[in-house]
């Protein structure tokens, strides 16, 4: 993987459940890139420092289909990682094929987390839910584009015309809305 830098604050990563969130963009039109609207239990962060805890990863859009057979295409997947067996239970909650043109139109993607459950949203209308992974742990939230390289030598990025670049993941907004009690 080739990334650019995450820069996670703390006014960015203390959400409970009983929020929704939505991010409205245009994913880029070029092989080998893989932008992602997603969210990370605070766990991860102690994982990261050594220790085994429990987290959560929670896929609302990720978009890497360009050129391939599921063209204007994303996934939404959860990962709950369980530190008793060292592994991931990992659930594909969906993959949709959007009714438009994804790299050139923007499309409103969105999860609304309760304590139960992750309701997964696409241009408003309700496209998944898991229990998976559902927790009260606090999560913070990102917006990535990455190179996929698959830990291949000729990662597939290459393999785009020479007029492709500047592939760009286009935010019209990001909006976090706390649920009244």
């Amino acid at each position: 993987w080739y990334t650019g830098g995450i820069e996670n604050t703390d006014a960015y990563s203390n959400f409970q459940p009983g929020c929704y969130f939505e991010c409205r963009c245009i994913v880029p039109a070029a092989k080998g890139m893989w932008s992602a609207f997603w969210m990370m239990t605070s766990g991860q962060k102690q994982y990261r420092n050594g220790r085994h805890t429990e987290y959560t990863e929670i896929d609302v859009m990720e978009s890497f289909y360009y050129g391939q057979k599921y063209q204007n295409s994303t996934i939404n997947t959860v990962h709950k990682y369980q530190p008793d067996t060292d592994n991931f239970k990992s659930e594909i909650v969906g993959k949709y094929r959007i009714g438009k043109d994804i790299y050139k139109e923007y499309v409103t993607y969105g999860v609304l987390w309760t304590e139960e459950e992750f309701i997964f949203y696409i241009d408003g209308k309700e496209s998944g839910r898991s229990s998976n992974g559902a927790t009260t742990d606090p999560a913070f939230m990102l917006l990535t584009c990455q190179v996929r390289t698959n830990g291949e030598e000729h990662p597939e990025v290459l393999d785009n015309p020479e007029n492709t670049f500047p592939a760009k993941f286009i935010v019209d907004y990001v909006k976090i809305y706390q649920l009244a009690e």
